[in-house]
């Protein structure tokens, strides 16, 4: 059974009627669940003109059901935050069925916190929730120093969702994001990554073992090709007069070798 108390009013009264009461019109329509089945209609609301019919049979308590079933199944909290600066993460995870989601959430939030910060958000009502606290594992400091220290752990709840949710697909086309940029920096991160760790184990490459790189290449195939008379080399800059002379004679002492 419900039981509905009425500020402004009394049961029975049609809302055309409660309404024209108040020639101010200034008030506003509000609802308050309890964790018993009870309403309490705290305000009255500025409805539209085409709700608001003289001889309109809509009862208080009709209004009050309409209400109602736009409100979560819980009690929201009162709690109030200025200037927010936290961080909930979204995590998605393949195998969690489409009525459930998963996020991270600061250390101090609670159960109640993550549940009423959905709702009044996001309008997603949430049946129950779940948590856990995840350590992190030790990690060093720097790579040159010998102290170690265990990070701050990780808060994780896995939420009930009232309605199913399904993740979008991945895009296959991974262009807008520089995928590639971010590829190059991973391998070049590891390439950095597995050279300090040969060093502490006292394994340091040779040069000449080493790959050689792409601008040694070219630079050994435009010698090869200097040395062989196929390019002649240039720095694109303007001799004196006077040297015209040396060259020219160097140009004819180097055409009989090769005639000869």
């Amino acid at each position: 059974m419900m039981i509905i108390h009425f500020l402004h009013g009394h049961a029975g009264r049609t809302f055309w009627d409660l309404y024209y009461q108040h020639p101010s019109r200034k008030f506003t329509f509000a609802v308050k669940a309890n964790q018993m089945p009870v309403i309490e209609i705290l305000h009255i609301p500025n409805q539209p003109s085409r709700y608001l019919r003289k001889g309109s049979t809509t009862t208080m308590a009709e209004v009050a059901k309409t209400v109602a079933r736009q409100l979560p199944g819980f009690k929201l909290g009162q709690k109030q935050v200025f200037l927010p600066n936290h961080v909930i993460t979204f995590l998605r995870k393949e195998h969690m069925p489409p009525n459930e989601a998963t996020f991270q959430v600061p250390l101090r939030f609670t159960k109640f916190d993550l549940r009423d910060y959905l709702w009044n958000l996001y309008d997603v009502e949430v049946t129950k929730v779940r948590s856990y606290v995840k350590q992190q594992p030790l990690t060093q400091r720097n790579s040159h120093s010998r102290s170690w220290y265990r990070p701050k752990p990780l808060k994780v709840m896995t939420v009930e969702l009232a309605k199913p949710f399904q993740w979008p697909e991945l895009p296959e086309d991974l262009t807008p994001w520089s995928n590639q940029l971010w590829k190059m920096r991973e391998d070049l991160m590891e390439k950095r990554n597995d050279e300090h760790l040969q060093q502490q184990r006292f394994k340091i490459p040779l040069k000449s073992k080493a790959p050689v790189s792409r601008e040694r290449q070219e630079l050994a195939e435009l010698a090869k090709k200097l040395m062989s008379g196929e390019e002649k080399w240039t720095n694109d800059v303007v001799l004196d007069p006077k040297w015209e002379k040396i060259l020219g004679n160097e140009q004819k002492a180097v055409e009989p070798t090769k005639e000869a």
